[in-house]
């Protein structure tokens, strides 16, 4: 549950304790009402293990493509890191709510990560399905995504690690 709900110059914040993390998540509600902030916050505690899985397979891409632009640096994540094991190098910022444009739960975090301190991570999901995992780019779960589009293996520059769903 969203606790400690106040008014700031952004919105309306608060936190949540969700078992993904071992810490608290900050929440910052953007223009929407709490109880559709409640629905997207129950939807993120209660991911479905699929979907994690898939936010984990996405998270490795993006780690890799990152190491690959750095090769001689250590990039905090070892080598051949793969499935859940990438969450030890990922860590919470802010679940994102924004008003709904439909009746669909979409919800946006912004993340840290080892490997790339400076830009850190974006996961955007919408209807609980995975629409952008990357360095952070303020994307709305209602996006097109025609920034970024989808992960092409092969391209030269990826913005977006995740499949289309």
């Amino acid at each position: 549950m969203i606790e400690q709900i106040k008014k700031s110059e952004f919105g309306l914040e608060g936190t949540l304790e969700c078992p993904l993390f071992a810490q608290p998540l900050d929440v910052l509600i953007d223009g929407a009402d709490v109880e559709y902030a409640q629905r997207c916050a129950d939807a993120l505690c209660a991911l479905p293990e699929e979907t994690l899985l898939r936010l984990c397979k996405y998270s490795v891409r993006y780690c890799e493509w990152f190491r690959s632009l750095v090769p001689d640096v250590d990039i905090g994540v070892p080598e051949g890191t793969e499935g859940r094991a990438i969450l030890e190098h990922i860590f919470p910022g802010s679940l994102i709510v924004t008003v709904p444009e439909d009746g669909r739960v979409g919800y946006s975090l912004e993340l840290e990560c080892d490997w790339e301190p400076e830009h850190g991570m974006e996961w955007t999901i919408l209807d609980g399905k995975v629409k952008y995992v990357g360095p952070y780019e303020s994307t709305s779960p209602w996006d097109d995504m025609a920034y970024t589009g989808f992960y092409q293996e092969g391209a030269k520059l990826n913005m977006n690690f995740a499949d289309r769903e």
